[in-house]
């Protein structure tokens, strides 16, 4: 009672719910509590409905990368460890191989022809201009040159890719920053250039997918670029948004459901691939509806109401009918119209004062 007084000045006969109140009682908010009360206003947008999925992150695979050996040998030293971040050109693992004594061979051959090679022209250029021999023997001089020279080349690149160094052994860099998210190799362990399973894989995990399952019943609502709320287990008062980046237009004929991707940032680096995630699609329709926000309402003998504001001293508390609810997002069916201005902070003391008024 003292609350009321606070809060209004009013006259009239007493009423105990707002579908009986009657038209005489005016009710007026004092000065001194407007500071108190916030407003809001009835919106107009598409309707919303909400899909829950469960899923789990995964790296993308373009930012994944598997790494094979490309030659045959033995682990000599192993740079990284499981879980460490590394950078593009990182070194992290140094082979020792007999392929390696046969490119250094090989390319030993490879510069010496060349050498000669280029002496041989010298000495057909000489001749061809005092025509001792014809063009097409200076011709061919000219290409064994260049035969020569592309197979030097050849060999350099090999060195280049393969790092090989003067003690003999080549190692395996990085070819991306990331990761090691995989590890399948130990020191001494001798290892084959025809292997199937990767030495080592690497993610770069500052974007992620989560992938979720659809059953066949909701295919039809899933479209690409719609948002979707993302919590996990390990962070569960983190909400993280994300949009879905791929449908994967096959059904599990097990399962029967559909894989979808969600696309999130994490450059935090706080998830990791193989978390679990709850997952919530956000669906648009083509159907235009009023909405309110859900503090707007209030929740009175299984009924919901809003206070419409139109003044000071004309507060109209009305029943309203909901259609949907996505979020804090409240669909409604009836009972407003676009545009209402709504009593937010301080909604439910004021329905009580002018519903119970004594």
């Amino acid at each position: 009672m003292v609350i009321h007084m606070i809060l209004f000045a009013s006259c009239g006969n007493k009423n105990k719910n707002a579908d009986t109140k009657s038209n005489n009682n005016i009710f007026c908010v004092k000065d001194s509590m407007m500071k108190f009360l916030t407003f809001d206003t009835v919106k107009s947008g598409n309707l919303e409905n909400e899909l829950f999925l469960g899923g789990k992150i995964q790296a993308i695979p373009s930012k994944y990368t598997k790494i094979f050996p490309l030659i045959s040998g033995i682990i000599k030293n192993i740079f990284v460890e499981l879980g460490d971040y590394v950078t593009e050109g990182q070194p992290l693992v140094e082979i020792i191989s007999g392929d390696v004594a046969e490119f250094e061979k090989e390319l030993s051959n490879a510069e010496a022809d060349h050498l000669v090679a280029i002496k041989n022209l010298n000495v057909a250029k000489d001749m061809f201009e005092s025509k001792l021999i014809s063009e097409k023997e200076f011709m061919s001089a000219q290409k064994e040159v260049e035969k020569t020279e592309a197979e030097l080349k050849r060999l350099k690149a090999i060195f280049k890719i393969y790092h090989i160094n003067e003690s003999g052994t080549y190692t395996l860099k990085s070819p991306i920053s990331g990761y090691i998210v995989s590890k399948n190799i130990t020191g001494g362990m001798q290892i084959r250039s025809d292997n199937n399973e990767e030495i080592m894989a690497i993610a770069d995990i500052d974007k992620l997918w989560v992938i979720a399952n659809v059953y066949e019943s909701d295919m039809s609502k899933i479209r690409l670029g719609e948002t979707a709320s993302i919590e996990t287990i390990a962070y569960p008062d983190t909400l993280i948004s994300g949009k879905i980046d791929k449908i994967f237009e096959i059904l599990d004929p097990n399962t029967r459901t559909m894989k979808i991707a969600i696309e999130i940032n994490n450059k935090s680096h706080i998830l990791k691939p193989e978390m679990y995630a709850r997952v919530k699609i956000h669906i648009k329709n083509n159907i235009i509806s009023k909405y309110i926000n859900s503090k707007n309402i209030v929740f009175d003998n299984g009924k919901n109401y809003v206070l419409i504001w139109k003044g000071k001293c004309n507060i109209e508390p009305r029943k309203i009918e909901i259609l949907n609810k996505s979020g804090d997002k409240v669909y409604i069916a009836s009972g407003v119209n676009t545009g209402e201005i709504l009593i937010s902070k301080g909604n439910l003391l004021l329905y009580d004062a002018i519903v119970n008024n004594e």
